[in-house]
């Protein structure tokens, strides 16, 4: 139900519905609000003189005045919001305004893709690669001659030459594959010891059991070892041989199942 529609019904109670009417009822002008008193309704103000003006009715002149006060707001309310649906009419220009950005899109991606286009242009280059897959197949191929060539076996080493011992070290095994700990030149002793027993602590039967070494005197046997180093055990079989940094060592190798080739060291030069 409307204010209106309040406000009728309370004038009813007052002016109609079967009770004696007052011989004066308090009226309030809704433009002007000026409050008075008349035995009958009037029809407009007689103060403002204003055409059409509403006169509220009342028992009280603050019962009159409260309607008069409700009925202009709500007639102020509507009067305020009449202007708002001309406002999408102003957001118009807002909507176009992007349309004069489209072109430098545009051209950005043109841009784009002629920087594609030339980089794609020039790109003639993929001679590195090549050049590590040719050395890859390269000592591939040098481990398949060095093995039939020295006649390598899977169960007793061949030699295959000496090598000075850098550095030694032990093997610790995972998923059956093992993992060479060597002593790096910036280790100290007691560095190392302290990752040996580490690493002893969870494989009770790790050893001192490798070393790395370099300066081959087989040129066939540098071809088919990475960057001239090598790492080989120092347990041919026969026991573990003791061997420090510095040591001259002959070589043995084996081959291994998947046709590559495992060194051992054989003999130790005084």
């Amino acid at each position: 139900m409307s204010v209106f529609d309040d406000l009728q019904k309370e004038i009813n109670q007052v002016v109609g519905g079967g009770e004696a009417q007052p011989e004066l009822t308090h009226y309030c002008c809704q433009e002007c609000g000026t409050t008075y008193q008349c035995a009958k309704p009037p029809v407009g103000c007689n103060f403002c003189k204003k055409e059409g003006a509403m006169q509220w009715p009342g028992n009280t002149e603050q019962v009159a005045r409260k309607r008069a006060i409700r009925a202009a707001g709500v007639v102020s309310s509507k009067k305020t919001e009449e202007p708002k649906a001309e406002e999408p009419e102003a957001e118009k220009p807002r909507a176009e305004a992007p349309k004069a950005e489209k072109p430098k899109r545009q051209r950005r991606v043109v841009k784009k893709e002629e920087k594609v286009k030339t980089d794609e242009t020039a790109k003639p280059e993929p001679e590195p690669e090549s050049e590590i897959l040719d050395y890859r197949e390269q000592r591939e191929k040098a481990i398949r001659e060095f093995i039939e060539n020295k006649g390598l076996n899977e169960i007793s080493p061949v030699t295959v030459g000496t090598a000075v011992v850098q550095t030694v070290g032990f093997t610790i095994w995972v998923d059956r594959q093992p993992i060479f700990r060597l002593m790096q030149p910036f280790e100290s002793p007691a560095d190392f010891q302290r990752a040996y027993d580490e690493a002893r602590a969870e494989q009770p039967a790790l050893q001192i059991d490798c070393c790395q070494c370099s300066q081959v005197d087989n040129p066939e046997l540098a071809k088919v070892i990475f960057k001239g180093d090598l790492i080989a055990s120092t347990n041919n079989g026969n026991g573990t041989q003791w061997v420090r940094r510095g040591d001259k060592v002959t070589l043995g190798a084996y081959k291994t199942k998947s046709d590559h080739i495992r060194f051992v060291v054989l003999e130790v030069k005084a």
